[in-house]
C-alpha cells in the first residue's frame, strides 16, 4: 500500500484514493469497509491499525458492496522496467513478523 488517502469535497462527498503496487484479492473493498465502521463511530480510529497488525484477516472488517468505488487509473512503468517490476511485484509479500497470509 502505497496511498491510503480520504478527502471530502465541498459537495460533502468523500473521495478515498488508494495506491499499491499490487492488490490482494477485495483489498480496496475491505480497507473502505473498515474505513466506514471508524468514520460512523462504530469503532475507534485506532482499530483499522490494530486489525493491520493483528496480521492476520479480521471478521470484524466487513467488506463493502463495489457501488461507488471506480478505477480510475492503472500505472506501468516504462517498457525497459516492465520486466523488472513485474517479478518484484509478484513477490509474495507478508506484514513484518508475520509468518504469512494464507487467505490473500
Amino acid at each position: 500500500l502505497q496511498e491510503l488517502s480520504l478527502v471530502r469535497g465541498d459537495d460533502g462527498v468523500i473521495t478515498a484514493t488508494v495506491r499499491a503496487d499490487a492488490f490482494c484479492h477485495n483489498m480496496v473493498r475491505s480497507l473502505i469497509g473498515a474505513l466506514l465502521f471508524v468514520g460512523d463511530g462504530h469503532r475507534g480510529p485506532d482499530w483499522p491499525g490494530k486489525v493491520l497488525a493483528a496480521g492476520v484477516r479480521d471478521s470484524a472488517v466487513h467488506v463493502v458492496r463495489p457501488h461507488g468505488l471506480t478505477l480510475e487509473e492503472v500505472g506501468y512503468p516504462a517498457d525497459e522496467l516492465l520486466a523488472a517490476r513485474n517479478k518484484e511485484a509478484r513477490n509474495r509479500r507478508t506484514l513484518p513478523g508475520a509468518s504469512g497470509c494464507e487467505t490473500c
